[in-house]
């Protein structure tokens, strides 16, 4: 897909194999952003990989449960990715 993202609101019109970039302004905005995107994932029973530095699995883990996101099971079950960027590029 083609089209730049501009706005969390716009995640839904993410299809299966699309891939996303988001830039954000602060820290409230990129939680919902992670949020946002992996319950979206979830409820089309896709498998959400994330790829980040700037955040490690903890920080990311804590802040899906604070959205009811449980990053831990959700990583047993094969259904959340999670990777450091430097390990992947």
């Amino acid at each position: 897909m083609n089209k730049p993202y501009q706005s969390v609101s716009e995640i839904e019109d993410l299809s299966l194999g699309d891939h996303a970039c988001w830039l954000y302004e602060n820290e409230a905005m990129y939680q919902d952003i992670i949020a946002k995107f992996l319950r979206l994932g979830l409820e089309r029973h896709e498998r959400v990989m994330y790829f980040g530095d700037l955040h490690t699995a903890g920080e990311v883990s804590r802040v899906l449960l604070q959205h009811d996101i449980d990053m831990t099971r959700l990583v047993a079950e094969g259904s959340f990715v999670w990777l450091a960027a430097s390990d992947v590029y």
